[in-house]
């Protein structure tokens, strides 16, 4: 049991590390100097939290991330900085905490407990950079002020209920991984939409004609999709938000073919393989809605109830954004167009 009590305690402190390691270091060690906690004699070895210098640096770095924390995108650049010494962190007191053992043991402790630092601060970091996207504040206090309270509760739990702590993590741990590929790849689109928004000047700007070209990979996948010719009308890069029939945060092209009748197609990729989707453009309401860092071309047929599909464009392309959003028009009108009228 005590074996299970340390890798509670291990691993708890790897985990809160990757979230806020100042106010980790500096929670305990003050907790400990103060007396607020008895430490066990298989924890003397935290003692050194206690040491006046480990003290005053704990907090002066904790002052600071809990102004930068709380203020959009320099909460970003901080996390981005930290991601080189939070993982080192969790992995120092992941090994402290299992009180030097053995030094092949050490060096597992501190994989384990390292890995578990990265993964909670990457978790942390996408969160954080998601929230980002929205331009107001509030959200930015209340998340910083739930993951400091999340902290010390969580430092709480492991002085008390090593065991259940030590059970927590396994579950938080497992929950990331199975959602990191999501969280990797929202950040990889938004950190897309970041560099797109700041290199502007750079795009082509196409002066009221839509481009049609694609890279050769994309052509080719676009060859094996159509049966009959399959010239391009227009071609933007964008990501898929939101589908109920295909995967979000994939980024790729949305693609018209010459016939007005035909239908368009979204070509992205994941991981090894390419994915596709099919839009019918009869019957297709169109909108657009401006954010941030992005525009969002949100597509819906009228026939198939609540269904959607929500593509997200770099802010460099709002203009092309509005030539398809009349190109679609245009296309859908075409099927309800009656002859005999």
């Amino acid at each position: 049991m005590d074996i299970i009590q340390q890798l509670g305690t291990a691993l708890g402190l790897a985990a809160l590390s990757g979230i806020n390691l100042y106010l980790t270091v500096l929670v305990a060690g003050l907790a400990i100097r103060l007396h607020w906690i008895v430490l066990a004699p298989q924890y003397t070895q935290f003692e050194v939290l206690t040491h006046p210098v480990v003290l005053w640096i704990a907090g002066i770095l904790f002052a600071l991330q809990f102004f930068a924390d709380k203020i959009p995108w320099l909460d970003t650049l901080w996390d981005t900085l930290q991601t080189f010494i939070r993982p080192v962190g969790g992995a120092c007191l992941a090994v402290l905490a299992m009180g030097y053992p053995h030094p092949v043991f050490n060096v597992i402790v501190a994989l384990i407990g390292g890995g578990l630092a990265l993964t909670s601060h990457t978790a942390k970091s996408g969160t954080r950079l998601f929230v980002n996207t929205s331009p107001e504040p509030f959200s930015n206090i209340f998340l910083s002020l739930a993951e400091d309270v999340s902290v010390m509760g969580t430092l709480i739990l492991i002085y008390f209920k090593p065991v259940i702590a030590f059970g927590l993590c396994l579950i938080f741990f497992i929950v990331l991984i199975l959602l990191m590929p999501r969280i990797l790849r929202r950040m990889r689109i938004i950190l897309w939409l970041i560099g797109s928004k700041l290199n502007a000047p750079a795009w082509q700007s196409f002066e009221g004609i839509l481009p049609s070209w694609i890279p050769p990979v994309v052509h080719r996948q676009v060859t094996h999709l159509c049966t009959g010719p399959s010239e391009i009308a227009w071609a933007l890069p964008c990501a898929s938000a939101s589908s109920s029939t295909f995967p979000a945060h994939v980024r790729g092209w949305l693609i018209a073919l010459a016939p007005s009748t035909a239908p368009l197609y979204f070509l992205g990729r994941k991981g090894w393989s390419w994915l596709s989707l099919l839009i019918p453009v009869e019957n297709l309401i169109v909108q657009i809605e401006s954010r941030f860092l992005s525009d969002r071309l949100l597509l819906s047929p009228q026939d198939q109830g609540n269904m959607r599909h929500v593509f997200v464009f770099p802010r460099p392309l709002a203009n092309e954004i509005r030539l398809i959003e009349e190109d679609i028009n245009r296309r859908s009108q075409f099927f309800s167009f009656d002859p005999k009228s």
